[in-house]
This record gives structure tokens, sequence and C-alpha cells, in this order.
């Protein structure tokens, strides 16, 4: 007989920094990974575990709590804790006779608790679970009536018998030396994406059952502990397990910084993320294949890091492949296939089945029918109950075309919904899965396809249709896939499509719309799957017209081709066609005294001069083209007055009296624009472009997804104006100019150099850079046909009307063509950039710590950094009836924000910085102040013990009642919207205790949220630092930046998004000296640069230092250096066809120590030439700048015409060659 199925376990561990040998964090307040799990969350003491930081837990088992969440799982010792029923101390009518008991955790073992398995109900997919469903599906013999009532809510199965039959069930098929362990962790440091990281793989060696709770006799509940300890073999010598080496390779990553950390991260895919959820569940074969496929691909890589015994390990993990391949066998979706067809237990009765059949796997499906035609001798009675005469009829008499979908079908590991939803023609329709029976059996990969933009509960990975495919050989030969459905080429056409597709969604992550086909080539031949597919250009060539119903083949500019998906090429089709019929429309003629509104606007706030006069031509402009185009874009730097120009087109009768929709992707861009209009008392409505879309029929809750549609979008107005429109991806956009159909103006707004979005393509910009391409020479207003770009900035300093110096830093992000101040890192450094910016430098994680807290008490005023009442006041906290209260201004939230590129990174990211500021400020005890007394909060909200007074952020888009709850009411919060708790609501029934929060961008109104702390589906988190992501769309008062090297994080546009977020004064606080940031300057550190997009051009990918961008973005050198425009690419190859030594930006010290980069730094015959290339001499603030860079050059020995060249761009921005020739043979080489 076939051995009992071996079942695999993945358990949860927490991070820990120095291993799990026993010991306590070296560094436990700066572990905020480990706070994602709730036991930790809820009972951590960071100042006690700092005292005993790297010294042994043994003696502090009560004390420290990783110790139940798997924390010690590497150690040699025995540990003992003593616990206690934990509702007893609240509920002693029924819990006050359990007694302490004693838990053991024996050496090298893992503590288990099967969370899912013991919850009364739970929700997933957004459908509900019972306990009851649970154990009619699992065969638990659960005993509902014996639960006991106990006068108060909880999701816990309570009754000792019930835990018991649970727990056996779970553990049923967990063989020693047989089944594998796998180790997870919920967040690590140096993973910024929130997905389950493998730790470590061993077997299972041992179980023990968890104790029963000691007791008297007094009361009758009888309960045991869950925790079942579960032995592993993995040890530091890694001959029959193993950790991967992430610390050592988090090392490794610091010193090389080009290595790509993400590169060894094993993740487990979100198709398994329920399997590694609820601290330990059962894992599908498909989940064990899957996760050592990406082990040995990660390990492949650590072996050529650092030293050790990987291949040893790659060895180990191969050989549990063939065996889990084996246990898996053919048919693993068998149980939920019979469910499909009508059996109540599938499940169940496939696995019986299984047993009955035993090793003897060949011709499986003819052996199923057999067994089930005499079921009175082949089955249990259990069984034989759901085998009806009917079903095994039913089934028996499918059609061949169905019975070959079924076995199919079985051939895949589906959960039960998958299965309903596949099998059933009318379950496929409401789905929206579009294709028939016929399509499937002829190429089983259509799964894949047609589910992938379904809900996730319904998408099937190409990997698990490809593991039903390709079985190793042994099962294969056994039980051959028939034809039309049998793949027998590992290149075969329908394989190599659905993993083109599966590659080009994955790089949608990464912002790419359109690939090039030898990058797609070269991501299928290294995926991790068995057997490879191992193809080449060629192959894509001539299959090209079969990939064409889901990859279109766009031609590259230099010819070569690339693929985008066809859902993107429609949506680009659709773009490129409303833009140029717009574009192509009659213009709009709105008589208005443009220059007198503008007039009327800025004449009490501004001082007249040259550069005023030119901020208001331009300004009028602009406006006249706003008005006229049925589509336009307008774009402008931080303060140079986009919002308040807007105001000044709408005040205009014509347009006012169409009516105006705003419209932003975020809560916070939406309330500002909005805000901007109301004082100019123009009567608007707002919302954020999702609340807009799912008004109208362009975005599906079930799949988060943007969609086209044809459907009439209701009442949108004249105009429309979108803001922030650089975070928008293609899919928003194309959604968003499908709903505006009926307007007659729309206006895209933004700023092109800011971040691009989270997510697919960079539209605004590619937008920005169709329009602009016949823009009149500065200093001409820089207006075309559906253009207008405002260039003065009016944020000025308040002494003279100059520009502030924090704007200026932000513009030497920009993508400029012309270099900005050389000396202004150094002036950064020295901390002589005025008032505006505060530069400061730390090295320790320690100091960094307390530069944060001193920061705080300087830009809030407050006393000390101990002042908990200021910090409050500085929130928005007020006090009333000797009580400190929140949420009357809301306002006031943004005073101040700190910022962070990083979420998890344990010394700057927004969870360490978020969680030691919460730690010095909050507290869930009534505090007594010297002024004021602040309530105190019985239940925390979320793992981030969120408390009464707690600055908060929203992270996902929410339908939820508003209070008052009248016709103005949104009834929504946005991604990314920012409050504070201000009150809770503690009532009778736990579960409807809440934390009320109020909103800054919308502060007449309040939400509930409930006070849990579960580890899923976490809406809001502490939000005192964001990460600039987060903080895109939003402005400051004062923003405290924090900035570490090395980092593959920073970018020159996070750099500029985050100098660019305060109306006030900004603070950096930087781990190395202020010069190093100069290096963002290069498009090399573009993310921009870096997407691959096909909107309005052919790409042209070209690589630079082993990285990919796109030319049109980049200006390259005939010897490979990046420069800032075409007139430099120009210089350098006339001095690389010249024969010319020369230095790009070399740095140059002057006699005063003030530091010059010149353009070119040229070296002939022991003698050294300067060259700056004068770009925008046009600009008075740049040629003023010249003026004294040149007499710095000047009193250094640099003399213009003898050792110092200059050259300049024509009027139409263009240079004339033959003059740089004529320079370089007159000054250089002597001609």
């Amino acid at each position: 007989m076939r051995p009992t199925m071996i079942q695999h376990l993945s358990i949860r561990v927490p991070w820990k920094d120095n291993g799990y040998t026993g010991l306590v964090c070296d560094k436990p307040c700066y572990n905020t990974a480990c706070m994602k799990l709730k036991n930790i969350a809820e009972t951590k003491d960071d100042s006690f575990e700092d005292e005993i930081a790297g010294k042994p837990i043994k003696g502090h088992e009560a004390e420290i709590p990783c110790l139940s969440e798997c924390g010690c799982f590497m150690s040699s010792e025995t540990y003992t804790k003593i616990v206690n029923h934990p509702y007893k101390k609240n509920n002693s009518k029924l819990h006050s006779h359990f007694l302490e008991t004693e838990l053991k955790f024996p050496p090298y073992s893992f503590v288990a608790r099967p969370f899912a398995w013991t919850m009364l109900e739970r929700t997933e997919s957004n459908k509900k679970i019972t306990i009851e469903q649970l154990a009619d599906e699992k065969g638990i013999k659960y005993d509902a009536d014996s639960e006991p009532s106990l006068g108060f809510h909880t999701n816990w199965v309570q009754e000792a018998l019930n835990q018991r039959e649970i727990f056996k069930t779970f553990y049923k098929n967990v063989v020693p030396n047989k089944s594998l362990a796998i180790a997870y962790a919920k967040q690590v440091p140096f993973i910024e994406d929130a997905k389950r990281v493998v730790m470590g793989i061993g077997f299972v060696t041992s179980i023990t059952e968890p104790p029963e709770y000691n007791h008297t006799d007094a009361g009758d509940l009888r309960s045991v502990l869950w925790e079942t300890m579960i032995g592993h073999s993995i040890r530091d010598d890694r001959k029959n397990g193993f950790l991967l080496p992430y610390k050592e390779m988090m090392e490794y990553a610091n010193s090389h910084p080009d290595f790509d950390i993400n590169s060894i991260a094993v993740l487990v895919d979100d198709e398994y993320f329920s399997e590694f959820s609820y601290a330990t569940e059962q894992v599908s074969y498909d989940a064990v294949i899957n996760v050592l496929l990406k082990t040995i691909k990660a390990l492949r890589i650590i072996k050529d890091c650092i030293s050790g015994n990987w291949n040893e390990c790659i060895k180990w993990c191969k050989e549990r492949l063939k065996e889990v391949w084996l246990e898996r066998g053919s048919y693993p979706g068998l149980g939920v296939m019979l469910s499909a067809i009508g059996f109540e237990h599938g499940n169940l009765l496939a696995e019986e089945i299984r047993d009955k059949i035993g090793d003897d796997i060949s011709d499986y499906e003819n052996k199923v029918y057999q067994l089930l035609e005499i079921p009175h001798e082949n089955l249990s009675t259990e069984r034989r109950k759901d085998a009806s005469e009917t079903k095994i009829a039913t089934f028996k008499g499918l059609s061949e075309e169905r019975k070959n979908l079924f076995w199919l079908l079985a051939r895949i590991s589906l959960t039960k919904g998958q299965a309903k939803a596949l099998f059933n023609e009318e379950d496929r329709k409401k789905k929206r899965i579009d294709c028939s029976d016929k399509d499937i059996l002829e190429n089983p990969y259509f799964l894949y396809e047609k589910t992938r933009m379904c809900s996730q509960d319904i998408q099937l990975s190409v990997n698990k249709i490809d593991m039903a495919v390709f079985p190793p050989n042994i099962l294969a030969y056994k039980n051959p896939l028939s034809k039309p459905s049998l793949v027998e080429d590992t290149d075969d056409k329908r394989r190599i499509r659905a993993l083109a597709v599966n590659v080009l969604e994955q790089q949608t992550n990464n912002g790419h719309t359109v690939y090039p086909k030898d990058k797609l080539v070269y991501e299928i031949n290294n995926l991790p799957i068995e057997p490879e597919c191992q193809i080449t250009c060629d192959v894509i060539d001539c299959i090209k017209s079969f990939l064409d119903e889901e990859l279109k083949c766009i031609e590259c500019d230099d010819g070569t081709d690339a693929f985008q998906l066809t859902r993107l090429y429609k949506i680009d089709s659709y773009i490129r066609e409303v833009v140029g019929e717009r574009l192509s429309e009659d213009r709009f003629t709105v008589p208005e005294n443009w220059g007198n509104l503008v007039n009327e606007t800025f004449e009490k706030n501004t001082t007249k001069d040259e550069k005023e006069e030119f901020a208001r031509e331009e300004k009028v402009a602009i406006l006249k083209e706003l008005a006229a185009s049925p589509i336009s874009v307008l774009i402008g730097g931080a303060g140079t007055g986009k919002t308040t120009l807007l105001s000044i087109l709408c005040k205009s009768e014509k347009i006012k009296n169409g009516g105006v929709l705003l419209l932003a992707p975020t809560g916070k861009a939406r309330v500002r624009i909005s805000k901007t209009m109301a004082e100019q008392n123009i009567s608007h409505s707002a919302m954020t472009v999702a609340q807009f879309l799912i008004k109208n029929d362009r975005f599906d809750w079930n799949t988060m997804q943007y969609r086209m549609s044809n459907k009439v979008a209701q009442n949108v107005p004249a105009t429309v104006i979108i803001d922030e429109c650089s975070m928008m991806t293609e899919e928003m956009f194309g959604a968003t100019l499908s709903a505006l159909h009926n307007a007659s103006r729309i206006i895209f707004v933004g700023d092109p150099n800011q971040l691009p979005p989270i997510g697919a393509g960079r539209p605004f910009v590619d937008l920005v850079r169709k329009l602009k391409v016949n823009l009149p020479v500065f200093p001409n207003p820089q207006v075309t046909k559906g253009f207008g770009e405002l260039t003065v900035t009016r944020r000025q300093s308040d002494d003279e009307n100059e520009t502030r110096e924090d704007i200026l830093l932000s513009q030497c992000f920009a993508e400029n063509k012309v270099k900005l101040d050389d000396d202004i890192f150094i002036k950064l450094q020295e901390n002589k950039l005025g008032k505006h910016i505060v530069f400061k430098q730390w090295t320790t994680p320690e100091e960094l710590q307390k530069q944060v807290f001193e920061t705080i008490r300087e830009e809030t005023g407050m006393k000390n950094v101990d002042d908990i009442e200021g910090f409050d006041i500085s929130l928005g906290g007020t006090i009333n009836n000797g009580w400190m209260n929140f949420g009357t201004s809301p306002s006031k939230l943004d005073s101040w924000q700190i910022l962070s590129a990083y979420k998890s990174n344990s010394t700057i990211g927004t969870a360490s910085v978020n969680r030691y500021i919460h730690d010095q400020y909050r507290s869930t005890k009534c505090t007594t102040f010297s002024n004021c007394k602040k309530r105190s909060t019985k239940h925390i909200l979320g793992t981030d013990g969120i408390v009464f007074g707690d600055k908060v952020i929203n992270i996902r888009n929410v339908k939820k009642d508003g209070y008052p709850n009248d016709d103005k009411c949104l009834n929504f919060v946005a991604n990314g919207e920012v409050g504070i708790v201000e009150r809770l609501w503690e009532k009778p029934k736990a579960k409807s205790n809440t934390h009320q929060i109020r909103f800054s961008s919308q502060p007449n109104y309040s939400y509930n949220w409930y006070s849990l702390v579960g580890e899923e589906n976490n809406d809001i988190e502490l939000a005192y630092a964001l990460t600039v992501h987060k903080a895109q769309g939003s402005e400051f008062d004062t923003v405290i930046l924090i900035l570490s090297e090395p980092s593959r994080m920073i970018s020159r546009e996070l750099l500029y998004t985050a100098l660019t977020r305060q109306k006030n004064k900004i603070v950096i606080l930087y781990n190395d000296e202020a010069y190093k940031l100069k290096k963002y300057l290069t498009a090399e550190f573009s993310d921009i640069a870096q997407r691959f997009t096909c909107l309005f051009q052919k790409p042209k990918i070209v690589e630079y230092n082993k990285k990919f961008y796109e030319d049109k973005l980049i200006h390259k050198t005939a010897r490979g250096e990046l420069v800032r425009s075409k007139s430099e690419v120009i210089i350098a190859n006339l001095l690389d066809s010249a024969n010319l030594d020369y230095t790009y930006e070399q740095e140059l010290k002057l006699k005063d120590g003030q530091i010059r980069s010149p353009d070119f730094t040229i070296r002939k015959s022991g003698k050294v030439f300067y060259w700056e290339h004068l770009g925008m001499l046009q600009n008075s603030d740049y040629a003023k700048k010249w003026k004294v860079k040149k007499q710095q050059y000047a009193e250094n020995g640099i003399v213009e015409g003898k050792n110092l060249i200059t050259s300049r761009d024509e009027l139409d921005g263009s240079i004339d060659s033959q003059e740089i020739n004529q320079f370089i043979k007159e000054y250089i080489i002597g001609d």
C-alpha cells in the first residue's frame, strides 16, 4: 500500500538581527520587522530588551515574546515558560479554575500554531469561512454544541476536545523525516515588498503535542495550549536543511553597492499567500515545488558571493524536489474537481481513492472510475454517503470533451472556487473568463492567460499550469496527457506565449509597458521553472503571429523588436487616438482679459521687476492656451503657482458656467486644489481619480484594477482638471480619458520631474514630451499647442526677490539641460543655504534617532524632547476642560512631516522611525501633564499599536461610512490620506470598540476602525514618518528628510520629489557628506529614464553601467558617458574624435576651497584646459551666476581665451558643430 500522503508545513518566524540561537537581538529597538507579529507588537518591552541586548534569552522566557514566536528555533537549549489561560484574568466565572501550566520549548524546534484552523470564522478572498465549513471539508470531528458561552465575543475555538480534534486532523499527515517545514517571515529589513520571505527549509523530525492547561475540578471547561513543538533538521552545517544567509548577504550588499539583494530573496508568490499565513499552515505540493525552485535559483547566486557549502544545499533541494513531485502525483486537483461536479466532500473522497489505489499510479483515471463503479465495496461508510448513484452516473456520463476537461483540471492544484469557476461554463462567464472547454483543452495555458485579470481568488499562475503540463518523466509516463492538451516540447509556442505574458505582466510592476525582445528572451530563459524553457530571438520571430493575441510586436527606433501586452496596447492606442483627435479639434474662443485677471490676483502680493513681468507674461500666454485647447498640459516646478493659475482660469465666466471638476490621484492633492478654488469662490466638484472611476465603471473592486468602459460617465462638466498627473499609471490614464469623453476641456497638471507612478508606464511624462517639441526659444513663454510650462517660482525668500535656496537645490535634481551652482552642495554641508534648509550629518542609528527627536523639538517649539504636551499641540492637539483633545485642527497634521526612501530598513525605514517616536510620545495609559491630562487607550489598533492621538495614514482605498453621513460625505477614504485618532469608542462587546479617525483631507468628517490587532489587512499605520512615495501629492510646512548610503532606493526623481514637499523649510539628515548627493544629478539614477514605454514614440533602449535606459531620456556620448544635453554630447564626441583626453565634470578645487566642476577638463601636452558650455545665457539668473563663476575662474588663473573655453547654444537651442571644431583647433590643438 502507498504510505499516507505527506503533508508539508509553513511556520512563521520573526526577523532577528543576530540569528535564532537563543540571543536577544543586538539592537532590539531597531528591529521593527518582528513587530508585524501581534504577540510581539503587544508585549515587547524595548527598554528591557535593550538592557540585555545580545545576551541569552534563557532565564528571561517570560519577558521575551519572540521565544513563543519561534525566535529560538536554532537553539540547542530547552526553554521553559509558565503560562496561564489568556481569559482567566478577565473572565473568572468560567476560567478561574485554570492553573499555571509549564510549556517546554525543546532544542531545535519550531512553535507551531495553526491559527486559521482554530478560528470560528475568517474571511479569505472576500468569502467567509466558518469552523463548521472547515470541519466539514477536512473531516474534523468538531462539536459546536460543546463550545462554551463566554458572555463576550471571541473568534477562537475554546473546548479541549474540539481543539484536539483540530490539531489531530491538521498534523495527521505530517510525517517525521519526510514532511518539510518551511520557515518564513512576514517582514524583513532588506525587502520593501509586502511579501512572505522564506527563511529556511528542513525536515520535520518530531511532533510534540501541546499540553492541556492545568486546572482544578471547580469548572467544567477544559482547554489545551496551541503550541505544538515541531522538531526540525536545520543545522548550521546545512547537511539536512539550511537557513538562507540573508544577514551575510546584507553585509555583502553593503560592500557591493551594485548588488541587488532582491535577487537572492526567496519570496512566496501571491497565489500561495494564504498557505504562508496564520502562523502555521498546511502547504500544497505546488507551493513547496515553487519555493524549492526559487531557492535553488537564489542559492546559485549566493554561492558566487559568499563562501559555504551552497552546492550541497542545491543538491539537497533537488532531491527534495523529486520527492515532493512523487508525493504530488499527477492529479493534485482531483478532490476539488470531484467537489465541482457535485461530490460534497471531494477532497476526502480523493484522499481515500489515493490510499486505495496505492503505489501503482499508472492509468489513474480508469482506476478512479473502477473504484466508483462499486462504491459499497471500495469506499468507507462516510464516503459512500457522498457517492450517490446520481453523482457517480453524472461523473461517468460526461461527454468525452467534458471528461477530458475534468481530468485536465484535476492535474492542476486548484482551490474549490477555481475548480467551480473553470469547469462550469456558466461560472466562467460570470467571472469574465473568455474561453470555451475546447479552447482550454487545445491550450491549457489559456487558463493563465484568461484568468490573470480576474479577482485574485480565481487567478491561475502560469507556474501551476506548467506543473500540470510538465510533471517529471516518471509521472508523465504513467499518466500521459492526451492530445490536444499534450505539450510535448519545452519550447511549445503555447508555453512560450504564456511565459512571455507572465514576464511582461511582472515587468509592468517595474514600470515597463513595452519590453525589448532580447530582454524578454533572457527573462524566459532564466525563469525558475522545470523543465527550463530555452529559446532564442529566432524562436520568437517564428511564432510572432501566434503571440499576437496576447502580445503585440512593437518596432523600436533602431529597427529591433519589442513586445507589449495586448491589453496595454489597446489602452495606448486609445490614448493616442483621443489625444490626437482633441489636438486637431476646433479650438475654443474664450473672450477674457487674462492680463487683468492675472494682475488682480498678484498685484498686492508681489513687487514688479523684470522677473515678475515675465512671470505674468507667461501666465497670460498659458491661460490663453489652456482656455482654447480641448486637451492641454500644464507643468511647473514647486512654487511656480500651478494651482493658483488654474483658479484664475476658472474665474472666467464662460469656463465657470460650464462647470468645473477637479480630480487628483490622492486625497491630499484633491483637498489642496479644491481649497484654492474655494478661496477664489469658484463653484466646483472635487474627488480622487479612484472615486471618479469607481462611480463610472472604470475601476473593479474585485480585481483592484482600472479598466476601459463604454459606459457614459455621469455628471461630467465642460472643464476637467486633473492634478498630480505624474502619479497616474497607463491604465489609470486611459480609464480616465475614456470616462471624460463628454468633457469639452481636459487639463492635465503636474511636474514631470517627480517620481513616476507605482505601476506601469509614465504617461504624463510621455505626453509632455510629445507636446513640447515645438516650444519657442527661451526666454519667450514656454507655450505651444496644448502645452504650457510655468518657469518662474513664486516661492521666494522674505528679504529679496530671489528664488529660495531649497528650491534651487531641488532644481538640481530636475531634468536640467544645464548645470546649476557647483558649490550648492558645499554650501549645504556648511549650512549656508539660508533659513529654509538645514543639513545634519549622522553616523550611527542612535545618533540619527537623537537627531530626529532634537529636530522635531526645534521645528515644533517643544520645550525639550520629552515635552509630550508640546508634541501633541504640534499635531493640532487642544486643551479643553483640562483634557488634551484632537481632531479640531486636522490641518496641523501637515505642519511637519518626516520622510524616508525606505519603509522596512531597520535604521532609516519609516517603520523604525514611527516606532521610536510612538514609544517616546504615546502611551496606552492615562497621562498627566502640567496643563492637562490625556486619555488612556484600552484597545490598540493594528500591529503599530495605534492609540489615542496618534497620527496615522490609510494605506488602501476603502469604502466606509463617515460621520456625519450627510450628502457631502464621501463615505470613502483614499490610499494615502493622513489623519489623527480623535476618539476611542468603548462598547460592551469588544468587537465593537473603535478608533475614530479624522483625516486632514476630510476635516469635517470622521471614520471608525475596529480597535483590533490583526496581522493581516491593516489599513491604518502610523504616519509620523512616511515614505517619499506616500508623500507625493502632499505638502507640509516643514519636512525632515532622512537619507543614507549605500542606497538602491534613492533616485533623481525621489530626491526631487522629497525636496519639493516643504512649503517653508526642509531639514536633511544624511549619513554622508552633502556633496555625495551630486551623483544623483545624472540620468544614471533616473527612475523615469529606466522605464520602457511606447505611448507616443518608438522606444530605443541603450545600456549604461549594466543598466538599461530609454535613449531619448538620456544623453550618451560616443565614449559612453552620460551628460546633460545634446550639445554636451556633440562637444564630447568632437573632443573624442580629435583624440583628446577629457574628463566630464571633474571636480576642481579653487584657492578659497570652493569646488567647481567644469563641463570638460582637457589635458593636452602637459596643459590643462577647461570647457564650459553655457546653455541658458538668455536667462538673466543664469547669466548673473555665470558672471560670478567666470570671475572666480579668473581669480584662479583660468581665463577665457587662454585655458577656459566657452560655447553656447543658438537661440533655437541648437549648437554650431563647426564652431566647436574651430575652438578645439584654435585653443587646444593649436592649429
